[in-house]
């Protein structure tokens, strides 16, 4: 038994924020049905390849099947207002309007299914007066101050090295808002529209900046924020072969189990006074620079001081943790042979993420679902040949 267990979702959305909302789905139980264009969803498109098939979409795209749907068709239309009828969740990330454009909006949808969750994610949301501008990741980031935030010194900038808005701005918050919409149906007995705005969700990242400006205070500049350099315990340093460590010593009780181990007692005081910080870190950087990274972790080690190494990928996807959570793990897809996989974050004890099926082939299940509605072999191959399907 799974968390999600017959709920039906149909994924209308292209690449990453889409895909990752439906996968985090789809692993803890839901039938996905990828709803795609003819040609297929974008990532499929994406390098590199196994086999044919995109390693990007075999990662992001288990657990779940595939049709084909051409929905600027009037047939296509109609197929997509029946699927609509026998499905719980429907998630998109067109443009603002697009759906209604096309006769698929949630009002139409909820006349057919009333219990139908009509979940819409977008950049900058369904209002407002961004709500039709273009953007990526990095826009609504840098929109939002968080990629003005993430430099440590003024006139230098650091990309974040994932995608903030569309996973944690878009997909958990759309799953979440999923995840809500479903409880209150299963209360009220009614399914509801739900807007998500990447830029909405980065914006409420922030919890740890607003309350300092919004309550009058002054707003935090590029390596002013304690989280972002301001202070010597929260920072990192480089070895002395060119390597780094990160440091998270922000509790005094660390702080001060780190200056005794480091033999500089004098700091222990002085741990948030702004003057000192210069001081303070330069001295730690020169002592830093005397051992190379892997002496660095083999004295520190056992010390309750938040200290570690700043890994390359390569270093972090083979740590012992990453095994022993299984947040990797090893797969068969019938095309691609062995594969591997980031495991399921949330770990349940009655209702666990489990994974049951490999990426889905373009138009794989087009017979089982279409089949549902009413539609034989000959009806498929009729909408083939009229480009709906």
């Amino acid at each position: 038994m799974q968390s999600l267990a017959e709920i039906r979702v149909l994924d209308l959305t292209r690449l990453l924020p889409g895909s990752f909302t439906s996968l985090m789905l789809a692993d803890y139980g839901a039938e996905v049905i990828m709803v795609e264009d003819p040609k297929g969803e974008g990532g499929r498109h994406i390098g590199p390849f196994i086999e044919g098939l995109s390693a990007r979409h075999l990662v992001l795209n288990r657990n779940k099947k595939s049709i084909t749907l051409n929905l600027r068709t009037p047939r296509g239309q109609e197929l997509l207002v029946e699927l609509a009828r026998k499905a719980d969740v429907l998630v998109e990330n067109f443009r603002p309007g697009y759906m209604d454009r096309l006769g698929l909006g949630h009002q139409r949808l909820q006349e057919v299914n009333p219990g139908l969750i009509f979940c819409s994610m977008t950049g900058y949301g369904q209002t407002g007066s961004d709500r039709n501008k273009a953007g990526h990741d990095i826009n609504y980031i840098s929109q939002t101050g968080v990629l003005g935030l993430s430099s440590a010194q003024q006139g230098s900038l650091s990309f974040p090295g994932v995608q903030i808005a569309d996973l944690g701005g878009g997909s958990l918050m759309a799953v979440m808002g999923i995840l809500l919409a479903l409880v209150a149906r299963a209360k009220m007995g009614k399914g509801q529209y739900i807007d998500v705005a990447m830029a909405d969700g980065v914006t409420s990242w922030l919890p740890l900046v607003s309350y300092e400006y919004l309550a009058g205070g002054r707003a935090p500049g590029p390596g002013e924020h304690i989280y972002s350099g301001a202070l010597a315990c929260y920072n990192t340093y480089r070895t002395k072969d060119n390597r780094y460590l990160a440091l998270g010593a922000l509790e005094p009780k660390f702080w001060g189990e780190f200056c005794a181990w480091f033999g500089c007692e004098e700091f222990m005081p002085l741990q948030r006074d702004p003057a000192q910080q210069p001081r303070i870190k330069k001295n730690l950087q020169e002592r830093f620079s005397t051992k190379t990274l892997a002496e660095w972790i083999c004295d520190s080690a056992g010390r309750d001081i938040c200290l570690t190494p700043v890994a390359t990928i390569e270093e972090a996807f083979n740590d012992p943790r990453v095994f022993e959570r299984e947040m990797i793990f090893e797969t068969e897809h019938p095309r691609a042979g062995k594969i591997k996989q980031l495991g399921f974050p949330v770990k349940m004890s009655m209702t666990p993420a489990t994974y049951r099926r490999g990426a889905p082939l373009l138009g794989e299940h087009n017979e089982e679902i279409y089949s549902s509605l009413g539609l034989g072999p000959g009806d498929l191959e009729n909408l083939r040949r009229e480009s709906v399907i």
